[in-house]
């Protein structure tokens, strides 16, 4: 294991290489570049508007977010809802989305896994991204056949053409469609009625080495039509094994004969740590022309993530044929959106868009690659009957097209192990109906209902309500108690595969979520809010004994979630802390074969991929006008789950896939703790220079930054200390 002063000595010698990197990017980028100057207009971004506001006034802002289908105060949405802005993203320095959400979200948190990072909500977790929905200007980006879900977008290190970041803390089907389980993830880019001119971004990493390189331009055509263009590109060559060790918590001999030792790192070479799916570069491209009644826009992404295998594989296959594990993908999505406003009290939107994605899978099995398209159109009318009263209905319909040839891969798909045979394409069609009603029964009280209905080709009628009754005593207070079923239906191959080739019918997925929830905005920065919550999850996973999705049995949850901001001209502070704890979780069938908790077997009472406590602190604080300084800590306080899961194995089913460990190797079961810092520095009115550093605690433990593998935590691997460096050009 590497020293701590080794350690600091490659920050240093690694940081040179870096500079010059970003140095050549900079310039590059500044070649394309225009003189015009940078304005991105804040708008749209509540949080950094509300210095100069009124409580009164910030009670009567209107925003759009992913929790209702109506234009709605910030304080009357009937969510729990996080918001980032692009000031947010900046100083927090994250170097992508992932880490992005893992720093701010309360409750939400993220393992590996031989595909990428699984991502998680208040509990709800899943091996396949499949329980959430990312959404880019409203519009769905997952991945639907299999092993995807909310994969795309994540992993890109270029985020300079984001304007906010909503993230939904719990079930969303009744307003974003099913898929909606744990949450919903939704990004708004810039355009060019709120971005003005140029700016460019370069940032070089070292230890985790990466470079990448942006660049966006915005300009008003007219009053009421503007034009935005964003670029960017990343190299992302991650950590290699030597500072970011692999590290299992049991012995055993690899195929190639050599030996693992319990908690030390594996003597042979792994994929790097957080490198781009077969070392690819990555990239992302938007364009977008947005007029007073017209949205239109275009988006390309190419990425992924490689990703270790788990345990059995490095068993029984060779570690050097293991080396390109990972996923990798490119999409393409275009848009285009009408609203008008019919008559007072009537405005009606609508939007048709197209979006192509190309997959490929390595893991230990096969090489798995497919395509999948989808035509999408929507329509919706947002009602004013009165003062008090406000409504919305709207249909949705979308054609999905499976298995074509795809881009990465030539010739048929292969979508092995679902059983389908390579070269298969089917097609399947989803209906949608729903609708929202907002009514102001009294100064103080307030309804908002929610419904939608689904019907997908091989699925019954998928039925997603949503209740919330919010009280608001004063300016300052508001509470809400909010009632929630989402649907979530199998990836779409398990569903041909039921449907077609097995003959059974494949089982939706439901929860039912109930939240108590208070906020308390004061006049002097401060914000506070608790929530109180409760899940009941019907379900629907991986079974193996049959080798299939299967409905598993029913999951009850509950959790409390405290978070505190406070936001000044000098100051951002946030707290947050989770924590969610299993109530029972009684099996369908005693023969189903499932890792998400041993509670059923008499295993504790804990879920096994899950910290039962989580705690978040960010800060950024103006140091002097040109000099800000920026950190983040999170705290995951243990897997209890994990250990009661790993104790079950070792004593009843000696499954060597699943989680085990050695006799005083605990280790993986032990707290995470991520400290990140940050100084950005404002030279002049055109350039910004800021460095950061990433889980630094690893430079005293190595310990405190290990982040474990889903459904085997018993594996997990050291994240190393690391630096990046950025020069932002906004003339």
């Amino acid at each position: 294991m590497l020293g701590k002063g080794y350690r600091l000595m490659l920050l240093v010698e690694h940081a040179p290489t870096a500079l010059i990197r970003i140095l050549l990017l900079f310039i590059m980028v500044l070649a394309v570049g225009s003189a015009d100057r940078a304005t991105a207009i804040t708008s749209d971004e509540p949080v950094d508007e509300a210095f100069t506001m009124s409580l009164g006034e910030l009670s009567q802002v209107q925003v759009t977010m992913p929790a209702t289908l109506l234009p709605t105060e910030q304080r009357l949405i009937p969510a729990s809802v996080t918001v980032l802005t692009q000031e947010d993203i900046r100083s927090s320095g994250a170097r992508n989305l992932d880490e992005l959400l893992e720093m701010h979200v309360p409750g939400l948190q993220i393992m590996r896994k031989n595909q990428g990072n699984m991502v998680g909500v208040r509990g709800i977790i899943s091996d396949r991204n499949n329980k959430l929905l990312l959404l880019v200007n409203g519009r769905s980006m997952n991945v639907k056949t299999r092993d995807g879900g909310a994969f795309a977008e994540r992993h890109l290190s270029m985020l300079g053409d984001i304007s906010r970041i909503s993230i939904v803390r719990g079930p969303g089907s009744a307003v974003s469609g099913p898929g909606a389980i744990a949450g919903v993830i939704s990004i708004e880019t810039y355009n060019g009625l709120n971005f003005e001119g140029f700016s460019a971004q370069a940032r070089a990493g070292a230890l985790e080495r990466f470079a990448n390189a942006e660049v966006q331009y915005g300009r008003k055509l007219t009053e009421d039509l503007g034009l935005f263009v964003h670029l960017g590109v990343d190299d992302y060559q991650g950590a290699d094994n030597s500072d970011g060790p692999l590290l299992f918590s049991h012995a055993f001999n690899a195929a190639d004969g050599s030996a693992v030792v319990p908690g030390q790192p594996v003597p042979f070479e792994v994929v790097r740590e957080n490198a781009s799916h077969d070392r690819d570069l990555r990239m992302k491209a938007h364009l977008q022309v947005t007029g007073r009644h017209f949205d239109g826009w275009a988006r390309y992404t190419r990425g992924g993530v490689s990703a270790a295998a788990q345990g059995v594989n490095y068993e029984n296959v060779d570690p050097a044929e293991l080396m390109n594990m990972g996923e990798g993908y490119q999409q393409l999505t275009v848009f285009t959106g009408y609203s008008r406003p019919l008559k007072q009290g009537l405005v009606m939107k609508g939007s048709f868009s197209f979006d192509t994605t190309d997959i490929v899978v390595h893991n230990e099995a096969t090489d798995l690659h497919w395509r999948e398209d989808e035509y999408l159109g929507r329509l919706l009318a947002q009602i004013t009957p009165s003062d008090h009263h406000e409504l919305a209905v709207g249909i949705e319909y979308a054609h999905e097209v499976f298995g074509k040839p795809g881009w990465f891969v030539k010739g048929p798909s292969v979508i092995f192990p679902t059983g389908i045979p390579a070269g298969t394409s089917w097609s399947s069609d989803l209906w949608s109906f729903f609708g929202e009603d907002q009514w102001q029964i009294s100064d103080r009280w307030r309804t908002n209902l929610g419904l939608r209905l689904d019907k997908h080709t091989f699925t019954p009628w998928m039925f997603s309500p949503r209740a919330a009754l919010i009280y608001t005593p004063n300016p300052r207070d508001t509470w809400k108690v909010i009632y929630n079923r989402s649907v979530r239906r199998s990836d779409d191959a398990d569903l041909y595969r039921a449907e077609h080739l097995s003959g059974t019918e494949d089982k939706t997925e439901t929860v039912g979520n109930l939240e108590l929830r208070y906020e308390r905005a004061a006049p002097s920065g401060w914000f506070w809010a608790a929530s109180g919550y409760y899940n009941l999850l019907d379900v629907v996973s991986w079974d193996g004994v049959t080798q299939t999705i299967n409905a598993i049995g029913m999951l009850e949850t509950w959790g409390l979630e405290a978070e505190i901001q406070h936001r000044t001209p000098t100051l951002d502070l946030i707290f947050s802390h989770n924590f969610t704890q299993q109530i029972e979780f009684d099996l369908t069938r005693d023969t189903a074969f499932q890792n998400i908790s041993a509670a059923p077997y008499g295993y504790g009472n804990n879920l096994a991929n899950w910290h039962t406590h989580c705690t978040k602190l960010a800060a950024r604080y103006l140091l002097t006008s040109a000099l800000t300084a920026t950190g983040s800590l999170r705290v995951y306080w243990g897997l209890p789950g994990g250990k009661d899961l790993a104790d079950y194995n070792a004593e009843v089913v000696d499954a060597g896939g699943l989680p085990r460990y050695d006799s005083g190797h605990t280790n993986a079961f032990d707290e995470s703790v991520y400290l990140n810092l940050g100084l950005e520095a404002r030279p002049g009115r055109t350039i910004t220079v800021a460095l950061h550093g990433y889980h630094l605690l690893g430079l005293l433990d190595d310990n405190l930054n290990k982040h474990n593998f889903f459904q085997r935590t018993t594996q997990y691997r050291f994240t190393t200390p690391s630096v990046a460096l950025s020069v932002r050009y906004a003339p």
